[in-house]
């Protein structure tokens, strides 16, 4: 939005547009293109696209085309597209103010602030600017962008800084200057922001009146769910047409639900947008279209089915307002005002539950996308205003001046447009429905807005003093008028094990928090070496409201990946990942896997060796060529939709879906294949998702239904296949499993439950989540391992029964999971819910996130006063992607600014602290551990691992295999990439430090769904299952 010198506010045209999406692509010359051209670019390559950068703000990089991408860049791409319009309209680089939702901690907004500095804007303190520095002809962001603090040509100097605001604060600006709705001192308004991915909600109060009458607002409390947006309601409309489709036009709704082609991937897009483009028109009309490609006549869809699927959904957005209220210290009935802003607030459900349930008429505009924009440039006049007493200024006046005078209203040229803008939601944008809007990122597009200092601050506090200076210190920004990345070839590569259509977890950390301890960056089963092998990637399931286009199923096509999980071995494929700790993006993976596992260690190494210490207990096997097939008969038949297998204690176990839904499941005796027992009593469901065994139990777990936002948890009794319980959990909880109890991680009720394994299921203890003064209640909890478990067979479910809980509050707690007793702490301020940390052998290891990115480790039997084990030698440097190297070792990978080619391996002294050894590895993804020795898996073409020693020597590096550990000095190696479909890969068993031995070639089977022990092998096959040895 561009402010005129009479007070006027209109928007930048983009493409003739008023809205600029917020989608991004990378073409192969390393060129990032934005908008609508983004969005084209992408219908031919998906996997170099990303529509909703936002969505990623807690991760340093996103993996487009096989090159990884900083956010950061992503963000600035989309504000460089804004500062070139600004100057194409009116000549110059006109001040900005960029908003952010409200409950963005400092580590998000350095991530805004590095985006601004990359894009050329000025730095969000003030620096005096000639007026107007005019463009020169194909001048650069940075030729244009702003001066450095002197007066030039003898103009009058301006203070000029790119400033941040909270979104809710603009919105309340424009909720009483614009709509003139009284909001008296001391009185305060609720601010609804339902945008396309995220709903973000404040109560913003007015504090006091300045000297021209007008309130001075800021946030009392804030909260939302990153999980529930436009897109959660186009997926629920996406699987409730689906039902129809399933019945009526089967082969096009397979088509559609399990693309195979880049042509059947189009029409999924397609399919996805005429969805989205009906749940618009029915906010106007009772009734709309939905043209479904390969299907003559189109679907009708009608409002009330609209509310049917959308209703649970909405309500718990209006349950997290009436939290978010009661923070505030407030009751609904004591706001002044309910203000609706955001595209996804015109579905009339919204207002409307939000009247009934909790008592209060909610105002909402014809276009909510605009106020958030247009209530900053009103906030901007404000910002003149001198700090409240005692308060430092945000800048020193020049020449001693009080800042009212150093800013005077100047004649601009002839001709041009004096214009604030905002590129408020290019980049902290809220996704929302469909369209952008002044900053706001609907639906995936966004729009410039335009407005000047932050409100909501404290009472006439000046603006953050957080810098781009600190940032671009370390951040060259690019020459180009977009950030670039040098772009890298993908190797082409079968379907990787393990892989899954929807977010996969990362690194042995869970999507949404939970993480087995250990584990640090590699699945506890799976690492790449092959860039681009994560399979699908992020997520296209229906009731995940990811859109899923903009999601996994781009980067699918380009890795091969199967369009559905399998099962992998011998770890669990909710635990597996291709993906490397640098590639997290935890806000748009926070909501995948929910099952998570106190399990041993990494053991599969996807493009590269696996590396073992050769640890005397551990002597070479008698490897053998593989065995004359064994074959076990399903009780359902095998069909591509959903396989796996588990190997525990002498007993293979077998899983596969008919097809229609129904899971049968087989016990059969390892060595002869005999039959203990086999049945389907785990039930049918739309879609299984994985299969796994704990001590125990079998565990089966079914993909989220998007009628209820929930998934299905069945277990089963190893010993005689009876059910033995079965549970419902919300898409967001999560499930860990640690000694004899599952615990559950239930996030809309703010708790964790103890569940009794092998007692039906019950709760046996009950412990609240930690939370926040204003009762946000983020929370990640992983499990503790010890050195035990990284030199077994792996296994899912430790021996120690602990898990680490950390709190929205920063606070650190262990528990005892048999027992719900808290056994250690609280501890204040030990950590953020999203930083790096491992639970392993007596330890809390933390890598934080902030300051001087310091390495500390805490005693988990107290959690007293922490021990600095590491100091990165640069400020600018972090150590992530933590795991265990050793038995008092912890290795990760460092980099300087989030470059990856800086990466480097450094093995840390959890007992003494400091460096042990460092080695470069470019590119890393990555960390396989295995006693005091690590495997680093890099992002190269083709991709590679290296095996480094305990001395941080590299022992060699291999391309393209996979590689499974049999225990802590053995390993099978695969000749080629796991597959989802029948293939013949040959084989080899490899003892540490000797030469492999040949054990033949598997016949016909879905590799990716093989596991094994010491001596078998079990996998599934065409049509059946199969079993096979191959040692002595």
């Amino acid at each position: 939005m561009l402010r005129q010198p009479d007070g006027r506010v209109r928007p930048l045209l983009f493409d003739g547009q008023p809205l600029l999406p917020s989608a991004v692509y990378l073409d192969t010359t390393g060129r990032l293109h934005v908008g609508r051209d983004a969005v084209r670019l992408g219908y031919a390559e998906p996997d170099r696209l990303e529509p909703n950068p936002k969505r990623h703000v807690d991760a340093a990089s996103v993996l487009l085309g096989g090159a990884e991408v900083p956010v950061a860049d992503m963000l600035a791409a989309l504000l460089g597209a804004v500062a070139r319009e600004a100057v194409a309209t009116v000549g110059y680089l006109p001040p900005a103010v960029v908003t952010y939702p409200a409950a963005w901690g400092a580590q998000r907004q350095e991530v805004l602030i590095a985006a601004i500095a990359r894009a050329g804007w000025p730095p969000t303190t003030g620096v005096l600017q000639a007026a107007p520095v005019q463009a020169r002809a194909n001048a650069t962001l940075i030729d244009i962008a702003w001066t450095p603090p002197v007066a030039a040509g003898g103009l009058p100097g301006r203070l000029v800084a790119t400033q941040l605001v909270a979104e809710p604060v603009a919105a309340a600006r424009y909720f009483a200057d614009v709509l003139r709705q009284p909001v008296p001192v001391g009185s305060a308004i609720g601010v609804f922001d339902f945008g396309g991915g995220t709903l973000d909600i404040a109560v913003v109060r007015n504090v006091r009146a300045g000297a021209d009458g007008r309130g001075r607002f800021e946030v009392a409390a804030s909260g939302g769910l990153d999980d529930l947006g436009g897109l959660d309601l186009d997926a629920a409309l996406v699987d409730h047409l689906g039902t129809t489709l399933r019945a009526e036009e089967p082969a096009a709704w397979a088509a559609l639900s399990e693309p195979v082609t880049l042509a059947q991937w189009r029409a999924r897009r397609r399919f996805w947008d005429d969805v989205r483009g009906a749940k618009e028109m029915l906010s106007r009309a009772s009734q709309a279209p939905v043209p479904v490609p390969g299907v003559e006549n189109a679907l009708q869809v009608t409002r009330e089915e609209l509310e049917l699927v959308a209703g649970r959904l909405v309500r718990r957005g209006v349950a997290e307002a009436g939290e978010v209220i009661r923070a505030a210290g407030l009751a609904p009935a004591d706001l002044a005002g309910l203000f609706l802003v955001g595209g996804s607030s015109r579905v009339p459900l919204v207002a409307r539950l939000l009247h009934s349930e909790l008592g209060i008429a909610p105002t909402v505009l014809e276009q909510p996308e605009l106020p958030v924009a247009e209530g900053s440039i009103l906030a901007a006049d404000l910002t003149e205003e001198k700090p409240a007493e005692g308060k430092p200024a945000a800048e020193k006046p020049a020449e001693g001046k009080p800042a009212e005078e150093t800013l005077p209203d100047r004649k601009l040229p002839e001709g041009t447009v004096a214009g604030e803008t905002v590129a408020e939601q290019t980049v902290a944008g809220e996704t929302v429905a469909e369209q952008t809007v002044a900053g706001e990122t609907v639906a995936g597009e966004t729009v410039a807005g335009g407005g000047a200092a932050e409100e909501g601050r404290g009472r006439g506090e000046a603006a953050p003093t957080a810098t781009v200076e600190a940032v671009a210190a370390a951040v060259e920004p690019a020459p180009d008028t977009q950030p670039r990345v040098e772009p890298r070839v993908e190797p082409r590569v079968e379907p990787m094990p393990l892989t899954r259509a929807e977010p996969a977890l990362s690194a042995g950390v869970h999507s949404n928090g939970v993480q087995a301890a250990g584990m640090g960056s590699a699945p506890p089963g799976l690492s790449n070496g092959v860039s681009g092998e994560s399979g699908e990637g992020p997520a296209p399931q229906y009731a995940d409201p990811v859109d899923p286009w903009a999601t996994g199923e781009a980067a699918h096509l380009a890795a091969g990946g199967a369009a559905y999980p399998t099962s992998g071995a011998p770890a669990e494929p909710w635990l597996a990942s291709t993906d490397g700790e640098e590639r997290r993006l935890p806000a748009y993976r926070k909501k995948w896997v929910w099952v998570v596992a106190a399990l041993t260690v990494v053991v599969l190494g996807v493009g590269g060796g696996l590396v073992v210490r050769a640890w005397p207990d551990y002597p070479a096997l008698d490897y053998q060529p593989l065995s004359e097939p064994v074959r076990v008969k399903p009780v359902a038949p095998v069909t591509s939709s959903f396989s796996a297998t588990a190997l525990r204690d002498g007993t293979a176990f077998f899983a596969a879906d008919d097809g229609a839904g129904q899971l049968g499941v087989v016990a059969a005796d390892a060595g002869t294949g005999k039959v203990a027992w086999s049945n389907v009593e785990a039930g049918s469901a739309t879609r299984w998702e994985s299969f796994f065994s704990v001590p125990d139990a079998l565990v089966a777990v079914t993909a989220v239904e998007s009628a209820s936002s929930d998934r299905r948890v069945v277990l089963l009794d190893p010993k005689s296949g009876h059910k033995m319980w079965e549970r419902r959990i919300n898409s967001d909880d999560e499930l860990l499993f640690a000694g004899d109890t599952a615990v559950l991680v239930d996030r809309s009720e703010n708790r964790l439950v103890g569940l009794g394994v092998r007692k039906q299921g019950k709760a046996g203890w009950e412990l609240k989540s930690p939370t926040t003064e204003y009762g946000q209640s983020t929370t990640t909890v992983v499990t503790v391992t010890d050195v035990e478990d990284l030199g077994g067979v792996a296994r899912t479910g430790g021996k120690d029964p602990r898990i680490v809980q950390v709190g929205a509050d920063r606070s650190v707690r262990v528990i005892d999971a048999d027992k719900g007793k808290i056994v250690a702490g609280p501890q204040p301020n030990v950590a953020q819910p999203d930083e790096d940390i491992v639970a392993y052998n007596g330890r809390l290891i933390v890598s934080e996130s902030s300051d001087a990115h310091r390495m500390l480790a805490y005693d988990l039997d107290k959690l007293g006063e922490p021990r600095v084990l590491y100091t990165p030698p640069g400020t600018n440097d972090r150590v992530q992607t933590l795991s265990p190297c050793g038995d008092d070792r912890i290795c990760g990978v460092q980099k300087t600014s989030y470059d990856s080619e800086t990466a480097q391996v450094v093995a840390i002294d959890a007992a003494k602290g400091g460096e042990v050894w460092h080695r470069s590895a470019p590119h890393v993804a990555t960390l396989l551990p295995v006693g005091d020795a690590v495997v680093a898996t890099q992002e190269t073409s083709p991709g590679q691992v290296m095996l480094l020693d305990a001395a941080g020597k590299v022992t060699w590096t291999k391309p393209e295999i996979v590689v499974g550990r049999i225990d802590a000095a053995n390993m099978l190696v695969f000749s080629k990439a796991l597959s989802a479909s029948p293939d013949d890969p040959s084989m080899s068993g490899e003892h540490l430090g000797d030469n492999p031995v040949p054990l033949g070639s598997l016949k016909g089977v879905r590799s990716q769904t093989c596991s094994w022990d010491s001596e078998h092998l079990a996998c599934v096959a065409d049509e059946d299952f199969v079993l096979q040895t191959f040692t002595e």
